[in-house]
């Protein structure tokens, strides 16, 4: 994943409202592509519907605009002229 930007974001949490002290939130890690033809939103509701990773549920990866997944996916698979 050369082409993509690993951004950790941090969700504030809501108080709790006895205690005020935060609670405790997942940190979700995003990783957005690098020079797409349209800005990312680090969100889960970014408009490239990014999903959550299998293995870590907190990692959200972004979908390229430009297709570039599909064409390294392609690649794997033996395909040059893509």
């Amino acid at each position: 994943m050369e082409n993509c930007l690993w951004l950790p974001l941090r969700i504030k949490a809501p108080l709790k409202s006895k205690s005020r002290q935060p609670e405790e939130v997942p940190v979700f890690d995003h990783i957005i592509p690098l020079n797409d033809l349209k800005p990312h939103v680090s969100e889960r509701f970014c408009e490239c519907m990014p999903y959550a990773d299998a293995e870590c549920p907190t990692v959200i990866i972004h979908n390229a605009y430009d297709g570039r997944e599909l064409k390294e996916r392609f690649r794997k698979l033996g395909y040059q002229n893509i």
